[in-house]
C-alpha cells in the first residue's frame, strides 16, 4: 500500500474516501487522484535485494508497508492500482528498526499485523482478492 496523505489523528480510521482537487469523483481517467497502492511484497524488507544503501539500513525506517481493502472506483496501472476508498487491514512488521513500531501502527488504524510471510494467508483467511494476480 502507499497513501501519501495519511489518515490523520482525530480522523475517523475506518474507510478514506479519495478527494479529487478538480471535483469529479476519483480517481478519474487523465487525472492523477485516488489513492494509490503497489502491488506485491518482493522487495519489503529484504536487505539483501534492498536498493537502500548502507547509511539507509542503519537508520530506522520511515514508512510502514501493509495491505489494504480497495472499494469503489478501482484503476488499474502497470504497479497497482488507483482507488476512491481504501482502509489499512494490516499493517507488516519488518523486523527492522522503524520510528513507530507495528504495534503503534496497527493500534492507530485498528488492523492487523503480519509478516511478509504471512500474506498470502492472511488474505486467503479474510477472503481477499488480490489485484496483483489479475
Amino acid at each position: 500500500m502507499t497513501l501519501s496523505d495519511c489518515w490523520r489523528k482525530g480522523e475517523e480510521y475506518e474507510w478514506k474516501e479519495a478527494q479529487c482537487d478538480f471535483g469529479h469523483t476519483p480517481p478519474g481517467e487523465g487525472c492523477t487522484c485516488g489513492i494509490y497502492t503497489h502491488h506485491g511484497t518482493g522487495e519489503l524488507f529484504h536487505p539483501a535485494r534492498s536498493p537502500r544503501s548502507a547509511l539507509q539500513a542503519v537508520l530506522p525506517l520511515e514508512t510502514a508497508s501493509g495491505v489494504i481493502l480497495a472499494d469503489g472506483q478501482i484503476i488499474p496501472g502497470q504497479t497497482g492500482f488507483r482507488a476512491q476508498y481504501a482502509k489499512v487491514a494490516a499493517i507488516f512488521d519488518p523486523g527492522l528498526p522503524a520510528l513507530a513500531t507495528p504495534e503503534e501502527i496497527a493500534e492507530h488504524y485498528r488492523c492487523d499485523i503480519i509478516t511478509v510471510d504471512e500474506y498470502d494467508a492472511f488474505c486467503i483467511k479474510h477472503d481477499l482478492r488480490r489485484l496483483d494476480w489479475e
